[in-house]
């Protein structure tokens, strides 16, 4: 699910709330990821949180889409999620 975001358009925020789930199972291991690991996800939590158009405005926000800097948030989750299960079962 975390994935849906790189199929569907980059300016749809509805689209986002698909990785929910993986930010939800992010948040409930938090105390297991290694501090720096942290401090990159909430990073990139916060990024994709504020990568709406009336936060950013027009010009940012048009460089962020077209340049789609938000795959690159969604893969930063998406590896959060891999080190955790990589953890869990070492």
């Amino acid at each position: 699910m975390v994935l849906i975001p790189f199929l569907s358009p980059l300016g749809w925020y509805y689209n986002y709330l698909y990785a929910l789930p993986a930010v939800l199972l992010v948040l409930g291991r938090w105390p297991d990821i290694p501090r720096v690991g942290q401090y990159i996800l909430v990073f990139d939590l916060v990024t994709i949180g504020a990568s709406l158009r009336e936060v950013l405005r027009a010009l940012p926000f048009r460089f962020y889409t077209h340049n789609s800097l938000i795959a690159l948030n969604f893969l930063v989750l998406l590896a959060g999620l891999a080190a955790l299960r990589a953890r869990r079962i070492a």
